[in-house]
């Protein structure tokens, strides 16, 4: 690919990145190492895999690091804005078709991480239907001494969300 984002986030942020696959019943979420990430952004960065740039993308700034793949459709990016030292991490629905409405995951790649690896802890659950009500508002919780009370992005409670049973 002529166009490189690799480097793009440093040592640090790949180290940050080094994250866990967690299997949801319809699909995974997924992360990309400094090898990977070039390919990951073609058919969303770039239209194909020849470099061309999407007049949709919402900047330069904007690099895809994983996606998430657990409501069965998709893959929905997760997306690092890398002007910005804390590299916070948004994600988008690709059914959208608005760029502009990246959905803010975690302000930043610290923490996000910590949240990844925290929900590794509850992987039975979230791929067998065995998610309750109890168990997700422990997991929003645990998220909530990562982030803050009043940080916790509507983004993991809408994730859980594909771990619980469906309701007849």
């Amino acid at each position: 690919m002529k166009n490189s984002v690799k480097d793009m986030l440093d040592a640090k942020a790949y180290e940050l990145l080094k994250l866990p696959t967690i299997e949801f019943r319809y699909g995974n979420i997924e992360f990309f190492d400094r090898e990977t990430i070039d390919e990951a952004q073609a058919g969303f960065r770039y239209i194909g895999t020849d470099g061309e740039k999407s007049e949709d993308w919402p900047g330069d700034e904007y690099v895809i690091i994983g996606y998430d793949s657990s409501v069965g459709c998709g893959p929905d990016p997760y997306i690092v804005k890398t002007d910005d030292p804390n590299l916070p991490v948004y994600w988008l629905m690709t059914d959208s078709e608005d760029w502009s409405e990246l959905d803010e995951v975690c302000d930043k790649l610290e923490d996000f991480n910590k949240i990844i690896n925290m929900l590794t802890e509850y992987s039975d659950y979230l791929g067998n239907e065995e998610l309750d009500e109890e168990i997700k508002k422990e997991i929003l919780d645990k998220i909530g001494d990562i982030v803050g009370k009043d940080n916790v992005s509507y983004y993991w409670d809408r994730l859980l969300d594909n771990a619980m049973p469906f309701e007849e």
